[in-house]
């Protein structure tokens, strides 16, 4: 994977970060100089031992070219006046080591983002090595495809560990002198949005559970024009995408930034005024007509705990419906029938049916999902 580089340039409070051969110049400075200056052995002691030792110009210099042939570095300056603090060395290697197999492609989703730092002695102890560490996290989590960030230590240099805990990374290896920190940055999901809505099956099956929710619907007399509608695990909005066309404004909650980001991009849907998008769930206050849960429930931590939350936000007589995957016999994924019944009971909602939501077959593959689906009761029982 390879960076743009302004989509490695960022600002923290204090400082700023970028390409570091445009950096420097921009900074007024020559970049040998300020490798030679930084690279002491007091700062390289818990590096790579072929970083050890005096760095001279031509050292220097030769070095630099080993990282722009291998990485992509940044030049860390203050921001009040530009002056040189630290270096970061970034790589994006396929998350677990390996290229992806159903691709082979090395240049494919998901990256893990390797880090690397060092801040000039002056500054040490003055909590820069958090604020740039926690600045690359946070790009990491504006950057497609980039699921985990991952940083090396010593051992021996607690101070190093200290800034990756205190970022929330954790330790996932170690050998007799190094350790391994990680934090995760993004979901599967992200590595999907790109493509998700290029997907027939995907189209398919949106097109289809927004037909079985009219059908639910259209049994009650009730129609989606004017309705408030929470879309949780929204993806990239195509079942967003139907239901704003009937006429409801929807409330579009999804954890993966990736496909909120597809969804933005849609900008005569967001243009409309229909859509709202989030990351998290809206405060409990807001009420709505309806709740739609498509292909969610089966991926949740605590699923009886989510649906209870999701009945609060619904109206008196407002309907959760949802639909996955059936469990079936020796199978981890999806739901069982029982699952969702008993979730939705215990939510305290009322005329609960779990069926067959639809029954279609795209590019070659059967979709037959269950569909749950219970009210909020009009009264307290």
């Amino acid at each position: 994977m390879e960076f743009d580089p302004d989509m490695v340039s960022f600002e923290t409070e204090r400082l700023r970060c970028g390409p570091w051969i445009e950096e420097a110049r921009h900074s007024g400075v020559d970049l040998a100089s300020v490798v030679a200056g930084m690279l002491t052995p007091a700062a390289t002691v818990a590096l790579p031992p072929a970083w050890h030792g005096v760095f001279t110009i031509e050292r220097a210099r030769a070095w630099i070219e080993d990282r722009e042939a291998d990485s992509t570095a940044l030049l860390v300056t203050d921001r009040a006046n530009r002056s040189p603090i630290g270096l970061a060395i970034l790589a994006a290697l396929p998350a677990g080591d390996t290229v992806p197999a159903d691709t082979g492609d090395p240049d494919t989703g998901p990256f893990d983002l390797r880090i690397g730092y060092v801040i000039d002695e002056a500054w040490w102890g003055r909590g820069i090595a958090t604020e740039l560490v926690e600045g690359l996290v946070d790009l990491a989590r504006s950057i497609p495809d980039i699921v985990s960030v991952t940083g090396g230590v010593d051992q021996k240099h607690e101070a190093s560990i200290r800034v990756l805990e205190r970022s929330g990374f954790r330790l996932v290896d170690h050998d007799d002198e190094s350790s391994t920190y990680r934090v995760d940055v993004g979901t599967e999901w992200d590595t999907h949005a790109s493509g998700w809505d290029n997907d027939p099956a995907a189209q398919a099956y949106a097109t289809a559970a927004f037909a079985s929710l009219e059908q639910l619907l259209q049994r009650e007399a009730r129609t989606l024009d004017g309705a408030a509608v929470l879309d949780f695990g929204c993806g990239t909005g195509l079942l967003t995408e139907h239901l704003t066309d009937a006429g409801a404004t929807v409330h579009a909650v999804d954890t993966s930034t990736a496909m909120l980001d597809v969804l933005r991009s849609k900008h005569d849907l967001v243009a409309s005024g229909r859509v709202i998008t989030d990351v998290q769930l809206p405060a409990s206050a807001k009420k709505f007509h309806i709740v739609v849960c498509s292909s969610v429930c089966a991926f949740l931590d605590d699923y009886p705990a989510t649906v209870a939350d999701l009945a609060t936000r619904l109206e008196p007589g407002g309907l959760l419906v949802q639909w996955d995957w059936e469990r079936t016999p020796g199978d981890e994924h999806g739901l069982t029938r029982d699952q969702i019944a008993g979730a939705l009971h215990g939510a305290g909602l009322t005329e609960i049916e779990v069926v067959i939501g639809f029954d279609i077959e795209s590019d070659g593959h059967r979709m037959a999902p269950l569909m749950g689906h219970g009210r909020r009761p009009h009264t307290p029982d």
